[in-house]
């Protein structure tokens, strides 16, 4: 799997908070979708996983906002 993928986001105004950053948690949303993504362009949509049984989660993430 290459360890790089690359996918552009568009941020809605649904993701900004009361302080006019980027929510955490949409973080977090965002990792996930692109981890998906990943997976699949490497030929492993969630389908495939769940169809021979498998699954993945994240064990542990760390996020250093600047």
């Amino acid at each position: 799997m290459p360890r790089v993928f690359l996918k552009p986001l568009e941020i809605g105004e649904d993701a900004i908070d009361v302080h006019q950053h980027a929510n955490n948690q949409e973080y977090l949303r965002w990792m996930q979708e692109i981890a998906i993504d990943h997976s699949t362009a490497q030929g492993w949509p969630m389908e495939r996983y769940f169809n021979c049984g498998y699954s993945w989660y994240v064990r542990s993430h760390l996020i250093e906002y600047l």
